[in-house]
C-alpha cells in the first residue's frame, strides 16, 4: 500500500487515509494485543512504546510527508515479534 499511496492521485489519497486509519489497529493486531480504541491505545503507546507513539504522532499530522508514513509502517512491521 505504501507504493500505491506514493502515486499522487485520488486513489492514492484514499489509500493514504485508509492506511492511516487502520495502522493503529494493525499495530496491536500484529503483536497479538487487544486494541482498546484509539484513546486508550495512544495512552498505552505513550507509556510503553514511546518511539512508536512518536512515529504515529508525526505520521498523523495533516500534510505529513510520505517519508513519515513510510517510517511508521516500517516501525509497525519491524516490531512484529513473529
Amino acid at each position: 500500500m505504501l507504493k500505491r499511496i506514493s502515486q499522487r492521485d485520488i486513489e492514492a489519497d484514499y489509500r493514504r487515509v485508509w492506511l492511516l486509519y487502520t495502522v493503529l489497529e494493525d499495530y496491536f493486531a500484529l503483536r497479538q494485543k487487544w486494541y482498546l480504541g484509539s484513546k486508550e491505545s495512544w495512552n498505552w503507546l505513550k507509556t510503553y512504546e514511546r518511539d512508536s507513539y512518536m512515529a504515529f504522532e508525526v505520521a498523523l499530522k495533516p500534510g505529513a510527508p510520505f517519508s513519515a508514513i513510510e517510517s511508521l509502517v516500517k516501525k509497525v512491521i519491524a516490531l512484529n515479534p513473529g
